[in-house]
This record gives structure tokens, C-alpha cells and sequence, in this order.
């Protein structure tokens, strides 16, 4: 009789260096077939967003760090007149230039404004203003001449006065702190031949705001990108026919719209 054969236990199949994959494991580890994410690659995911945003976070501390450094003027929260001015507009042709000074700032006590303690007008005025405009729109109805010009707007500091009405250029003589695009937009009441009453409004945005030192403490005025309007009245005077001529004296406020 033929001795039966033992039967061999099935040995695990080997492995060598280097060998290709098994069928079984066609599918690597690191991308599940179903195609979903695998974990680690989701924590991985994950890690990177909360860096990104710890970023942010940590920029965004600086920059408010940096700016308790120094004090911003003219910045209300709401309610309140952002400045106050008395100015004066020169008009040739379409062109328009206007220059004045301040006579209020959100945050700053009157009585700094001005470099004597009684003597308050352009001379002393520590704050002065230059615009240059170009009428672009003009329409009559009435006795109303109404126009628009849009521009831009600069804001000096006089750290001792010196500007003067008679040479408007002197209100531009000193250091530039801030700077606005603006649109004015004026109704002109005339009264008597050569004479009316001004009633202007202008939108602006702060396109800069350069830090500078006031009574010793460094400030800026505004910040870049706030919004506001700008509301005056007075007296406007012809000066001449044609080309057209005209001078205008104004007093006025502005507002915060948006920050």
C-alpha cells in the first residue's frame, strides 16, 4: 500500500527587496480608492490653514501695536465733526484752488492748533489745507450756477504758522501730513450782479496719512482709506466776465462716512 503523501502547510509568500507590489496592495496607503483625502493628508491640510491664519492674527497685533505707538487726530467715532475750517477758493477759468486753515480737529484742544494762545487766524494756524479742483460740470437755472470739480486735497502742519491769505502759496509751505481725493460740487446764489452766496459740498477719501509730532507727541491725521464729506458756506465775488473769475471766502466742517 502507497504511504500518503503529508499534506504541506501553505507558507506566507515572501517578500524581496525591491520586488513589485502584490496586487492586493495596488492601491497605495497614502490614497484610499474610494478617492476620498486620506487622513494625514486632511491633518496635514489643516495644519497649513491654522498657520496661515496664527499669521493673520500675529500681523494684524503688530499692526495694532504699532499704531497705539502713535495717536490718531481728527477720527471721531461717530457724531462729531472729524475738522473745522475757514478757507478761501480762487477760481480762473475752470480751474479752482482753495487753501484755508483749520480751526477744529477731533481729538486735539483748540487751543494747540494755533502757535500764539489769542491770535487765531492763518498766521498762527499750526493746520493748513491746499486743494486744486476743475470744474467739469456747470448747469444754470435761475439765479442758481451750480458745478462739480473733482481733485485733491493736501493737509500741512506749520509747526510755527507763517501762512498768509495774500500769497495763498504759503499755505502749502510745510510739511504734507495728509492727502484726500475729493469731489466738490457748488451752488452758487447769485444776489446782485457780481455777487452771490455759496452753498459747496465735497466727497473725499484719504489716500495718505504721514506720521508727524504734535506738542511733542508723534500723530497722524486720519488713516489711509477713510471716507467723508465735507460741507461749507459764504460769500462768492466775480471778478471778471471772461475769462471767468471769481474768489470765494467759506467756513466750513467735515464728517466721517465711513472708516
Amino acid at each position: 500500500m502507497q504511504t500518503p503523501i503529508p499534506a504541506r502547510h501553505s507558507q506566507p509568500e515572501r517578500e524581496f527587496p525591491f520586488s513589485p507590489p502584490a496586487v492586493a496592495r495596488a492601491a497605495s496607503p497614502a490614497q484610499p480608492p474610494d478617492g476620498s483625502v486620506p487622513p494625514a493628508k486632511h491633518r496635514r491640510k489643516t495644519l497649513f490653514a491654522a498657520l496661515a491664519l496664527v499669521t493673520v492674527a500675529l500681523l494684524t497685533i503688530a499692526g495694532a501695536v504699532q499704531d497705539r505707538g502713535r495717536a490718531g487726530i481728527g477720527l471721531p467715532n461717530g457724531g462729531e465733526n472729524a475738522f473745522e475750517f475757514v478757507g478761501r477758493s480762487d477760481q480762473n477759468g475752470p480751474e479752482v484752488r482753495h487753501s484755508g486753515y483749520l480751526t477744529h480737529v477731533f481729538g486735539v484742544p483748540d487751543e494747540l492748533l494755533f502757535a500764539h494762545p489769542t491770535l487765531r487766524n492763518e498766521t498762527t494756524a499750526h493746520f493748513t489745507f491746499v486743494a486744486a479742483t476743475t470744474i467739469n460740470a456747470r448747469h444754470e437755472l435761475g439765479n442758481l450756477i451750480v458745478t462739480a470739480a473733482p481733485g485733491e486735497m493736501t493737509v500741512y502742519f506749520h509747526d510755527a504758522g507763517g501762512a498768509d491769505f495774500g500769497t495763498p502759496d504759503s499755505f502749502a509751505e510745510s510739511v504734507p501730513i495728509a492727502t484726500f481725493a475729493v469731489r466738490y460740487h457748488n451752488v452758487l446764489n447769485v444776489q446782485a450782479p457780481n455777487e452771490g452766496i455759496a452753498t459747496a459740498t465735497a466727497e473725499f477719501v484719504q489716500l495718505d496719512a504721514q506720521q508727524f509730532k504734535l506738542n511733542g507727541r508723534p500723530v497722524h491725521f486720519g488713516r489711509n482709506g477713510l471716507r467723508g464729506r465735507l460741507a461749507a458756506t459764504g460769500q462768492g465775488t466775480r471778478t471778471k466776465v471772461e475769462p471767468s473769475a471769481a474768489s470765494f471766502v467759506l467756513g466750513g466742517h467735515a464728517v466721517v462716512a465711513g472708516r
